[in-house]
Formats: structure tokens, sequence, C-alpha cells
């Protein structure tokens, strides 16, 4: 009873992947001499996982790809930065996502800014910046603008502002993704 009662739950809550985990779970023996915290990451990781999966077929609906049903696997790529990189399979291209609002990246993120104008921005997701431009023109010496550089980069945050302000219905962030060429 206690069972049903948590599978209907899950379906109601619209965790379909840990629903259908936990399913799984109640069928196989070896599962049920797991531990508990084994076995609520497996439910996590497989709510993680549908969610990712739902999330990419979404996203090739929007892209109106000219291939209709165009098929996409996970591959063991990385570039050292945040995307999650897909092999199309009818073409053999190699497609990353960057997904900040639902993978959050900030405390792996080795990445940094510099615009044409020499100004840092250590977080695409933050205001925060530094000015370049002044130090690299006082000296000929490049001591001020590696002490401007490593000053900058200690303030690197560890999480960003992606986030939408639902009572004004604005980005909390006012710099828009060109001014930094992004």
């Amino acid at each position: 009873m206690l069972t049903q009662n948590t599978l209907t739950t899950l379906k109601t809550l619209r965790l379909e992947g840990m629903a259908r985990a936990f399913e799984e779970q109640l069928q196989n023996a070896q599962a049920q001499a797991l531990s508990f915290e084994e076995r609520i990451a497996m439910l996590v990781d497989r709510e993680a996982t549908h969610r990712d999966s739902e999330r990419v077929s979404r996203l090739l609906k929007g892209a109106r790809l000219k291939v209709g049903s165009a098929a996409i696997e996970d591959i063991d790529y990385r570039t050292g930065g945040p995307a999650r990189y897909v092999r199309v399979q009818e073409t053999g291209g190699r497609l990353g996502f960057i997904t900040p609002l639902t993978h959050n990246f900030c405390e792996s993120c080795n990445r940094v800014r510099v615009t044409c104008t020499g100004t840092l921005f250590m977080c695409l997701g933050q205001e925060d910046a530094a000015d370049l431009r002044t130090p690299l023109r006082a000296s000929e010496s490049d001591d001020a603008l590696d002490a401007a550089i490593e000053e900058a980069i200690s303030r690197k945050p560890k999480g960003h502002d992606f986030i939408i302000d639902r009572r004004h219905k604005r980005p909390a962030l006012a710099r828009h993704m060109s001014v930094t060429g992004g």
C-alpha cells in the first residue's frame, strides 16, 4: 500500500524518471540489498537523466532541424568548459549544450571573457568586471597588468545570476551577452 502511494506521489510530482527507477528497484532483488543511500542516489540519478533527455528532446524540436527525426547520443567528450556534448547520429556532428539554469557548473568553471575594450568579466552571469586597459597602458612592464588579472581572478564568483526576476519580468543581469561577445 505504501509503495503504491509513493509511486502515485512521484508521478503526481512529475518525477517520472524516479518513479520508473523505483518500480524497477522493487522488481530487482539485488537493488533491494542496497543501502538507502545507494538506492536514493540511483533514483535521483535516473530523474536527472530523464530530465536531461526530455530537455534535449525539447531543444531538438525547437531547433527545427531539417532532418525531422534527428537522433542524438551522449558522448564522453570534454573541452574543460561547461558544455555537455552529444553526437547527432545522422550527421556525425558534435553539438554542445550549456545549461546554466538546470546544471550549475560554476564551481568547476575555468572561463573568463575579455572584451575588445579591455574589460575582463570573471563570470558571464555577474556584473563584476575588471579594467585591464588602464594597467596595460600605464607601463611597458606587464607587472601592473598581471596584478590586475590576479586580483580579478581572485574575485571570480562561485555562482551566477542567470535568474529571471519574476516580479519585474526582467533578467537579474542587465548586460546582454552580445556586449561580452557571448
